[in-house]
């Protein structure tokens, strides 16, 4: 493009081609129903229209307006008596044209044609572009291994993509540059057709660069006569002409494509959507390298993690043996989601058995260094405690002076035996919870709800700034000490008990104020014990995972990673 008047020089711009959602499929399906229109018209002599529909814009541009429309998912119709005649019959009229045909019977039986026509289209639709959606998800589940020593050819694979890319549209160099992290400059980083020592070259500031700031914006910039217009700011001055064009990917600005050519000339549209491809694969390339960087970095860790999981599943002892006269069975999440849930088994006193189960409310690695934390100190305080309640305080005082941070957790622990006063048929069960712990008794008979309110290990009050310490902790003499409570209970042989963190509903904020949260857990724990009352005759284990089943199809929110069930035998 060219002006005789150099003052009012002006580049065009290339606005990018908006996304569009209509493939090759999506016009064969809009031909097949132009066709099913001209067949209708002809059949009936009804005028329709059936539109494609979307959640943002109607494929057709307008809204369809004629009365007696119909809309259906997908798809929309417009029906309105027309002129055609029926091909094929003897007669010059049209009986649905007749005033027969104009009754409101015939009417309604025109729409109901046409709304089930519409009905079978939407679906045919929605079935293709769900195929369409499902092919392309599933493209991305091929294995894909990274080889890390291909990193070393990012300079040549960039080089060839720039050389391609001159070629396309007969330039003669070109040139990427690229923004810096605080996005005030632009530094050359690829060359071709320009000498190897401009990539030395200080950066050049984005302030004044107003071809580069023109194309961040989205726009493909041409400058057909360079000599013509030097407020653009061309970074090279001994060409005749250039093209600047974004390099972004979807959510980021990378940067500007720069193509020269000696002469003056112009660059077609077409020449400049070749352009944009080649911006869009040096943007594909550098987030590549992004990725194979990410990655490289990352898989130690991943490595670590895995190493950490199979480590906190050893130390849990999930895999624990019967005690005498009680049989055990043990659910635990594997993964992540797991970590933050433990289970302790040890020798409590002369004849008695401790059974630790808790849940940190943490996440993560940090779930998981809490968890071990926890059960060092309860079976550290064993050794010299053989009350559960008493045990629990004794934790709770540990975790709160040894911590300069807040880590509540749910923790029940529990001692079996049998005394010599207690029936042969009968063993003994003492515990202690801390925390929000459901405990469910099953019997034959009927089923009985244990869980009691009690306050986390390691949690306070918020207190005043007046009445902290140097680290935001509250005094010592201003803490309140909470007091967990024993409790004793026989289990006569074949009755079991069900033990687990107890999770919270969705919105507990304002559901637990309003006591719904608790009602809530109380209903589940009903359906559980229900659940579980036919089928006691089955090993713990069993009950165990009967139990974990069940609680994944209820909808309570988050759910317990962990699950302990005791049977008395």
């Amino acid at each position: 493009m060219s002006n005789p008047s150099p003052e009012f020089v002006n580049p065009y711009f290339c606005e990018p081609s908006p996304p569009s959602t209509k493939g090759m499929e999506e016009e064969d399906f809009l031909r097949r129903l132009e066709t099913l229109q001209d067949s209708f018209r002809q059949v009936t002599g009804w005028d329709v229209k059936w539109h494609v529909r979307s959640k943002e814009i109607p494929s057709n541009g307008e809204e369809p307006s004629a009365e007696g429309e119909e809309i259906t998912e997908g798809i929309s119709f417009s029906l309105k008596p027309g002129a055609g005649r029926c091909k094929g019959s003897g007669k010059d009229s049209d009986p649905l044209l007749s005033s027969r045909g104009r009754s409101p019977q015939t009417q309604e039986a025109v729409l109901q044609l046409a709304e089930g026509v519409a009905d079978l289209l939407g679906e045919i639709h929605r079935l293709q572009q769900t195929l369409w959606q499902r092919e392309a998800e599933l493209a991305t589940g091929v294995p894909v291994v990274a080889d890390f020593s291909d990193r070393k050819t990012l300079a040549p694979r960039l080089q060839a993509i720039l050389r391609a890319g001159v070629e396309a549209v007969g330039a003669d160099a070109a040139g990427v540059y690229l923004l810096d992290e605080a996005t005030t400059c632009l530094k050359l980083r690829c060359v071709w057709g320009l000498p190897i020592q401009k990539l030395a070259a200080p950066p050049r500031p984005l302030r004044g660069a107003l071809a580069d700031l023109e194309a961040l914006l989205g726009h493909a910039v041409v400058l057909d006569d360079l000599a013509r217009m030097p407020s653009w700011q061309s970074p090279e001055k001994e060409f005749g002409a250039a093209v600047c064009t974004p390099i972004s990917t979807e959510t980021t600005l990378l940067g500007t494509l720069w193509v020269f050519s000696k002469q003056p000339r112009d660059f077609t549209s077409q020449q400049t959507n070749i352009l944009e491809v080649i911006a869009g694969r040096i943007a594909a390339e550098l987030e590549r390298e992004v990725l194979l960087a990410e990655t490289a970095a990352l898989k130690p860790w991943k490595d670590h993690l895995y190493q950490l999981q199979q480590w906190h599943e050893e130390q849990a002892d999930w895999s624990a043996s019967c005690g005498e006269g009680w049989e055990i069975g043990l659910w635990q999440e594997s993964g992540p989601a797991g970590w933050g849930e433990f289970f302790q088994r040890f020798a409590w006193g002369d004849e008695g058995t401790a059974l630790v189960l808790g849940r940190v409310h943490e996440q993560g690695l940090r779930a998981v260094l809490e968890a071990v934390r926890i059960r060092s100190v309860v079976q550290a305080h064993a050794e010299h405690v053989q009350q559960p309640h008493r045990l629990l305080h004794q934790v709770d005082e540990t975790l709160w002076t040894s911590s300069a941070g807040e880590c509540q957790a749910a923790v029940w622990v529990g001692r079996l035996g049998r005394t010599n006063s207690t029936p042969s048929d009968q063993m003994q069960l003492q515990y202690a919870a801390a925390g929000r712990m459901s405990l469910v008794l099953v019997t034959c008979e009927g089923w009985k709800s244990l869980s009691e309110p009690s306050p986390p290990l390691a949690a306070r009050p918020k207190p005043s700034a007046a009445s902290t310490g140097p680290l935001g902790k509250p005094l010592e003499s201003d803490r309140e000490i909470p007091q967990y409570k024993n409790r004793r209970h026989r289990l006569r042989r074949g009755e079991t008990l069900v033990i687990f963190p107890a999770v919270e509903a969705r919105a507990e904020a304002t559901a637990i104020r309003g006591g719904r949260g608790d009602d809530r857990l109380r209903q589940m724990e009903a359906q559980l014990a229900e659940h579980l009352r036919g089928r006691l005759d089955k090993p713990a284990p069993q009950l165990a995972e009967l139990a974990q089943k069940f609680l994944e199809r209820q909808d309570i929110g988050l759910l317990p990673q962990s699950l302990l069930v005791l049977k008395a035998r």
